[in-house]
């Protein structure tokens, strides 16, 4: 690496080499208990070769012409023979749910 970050490690305080048992920890306590585990804050750091460029803004050229298409709905044929006992049955057993609902 060219410009390493430097870091602390931490060692786990945990469950390992505390006699603090994780499963065991909240209960009994109230709502809103902190344990006593010290948290660190990571402060960020600015490394400029390693930042972003600032961002391009590109507007939008102007609009295209919409075309509409006007389109008359098609009718399903009417059903004939057995199609047409299905499709009275379906609508029986819907109608059925909808009463036993």
């Amino acid at each position: 690496m060219v410009n390493p970050i430097s870091y602390a490690v931490t060692v786990p305080g945990g469950y390992i080499d505390s006699p603090i048992d994780p499963k065991t920890l909240y209960e009994n306590r109230r709502r809103g208990y902190v344990d006593s585990e010290p948290m660190l804050e990571i402060e960020p750091v600015l490394i400029p070769e390693l930042q972003l460029p600032p961002p391009t803004v590109i507007s939008h050229g102007d609009y295209e012409p919409v075309e509409r298409v006007v389109s008359v709905e098609k009718k399903a044929p009417p059903l004939k023979g057995e199609d047409r006992v299905f499709e009275q049955i379906a609508r029986d057993e819907l109608e059925i749910k909808c009463l036993m609902d």
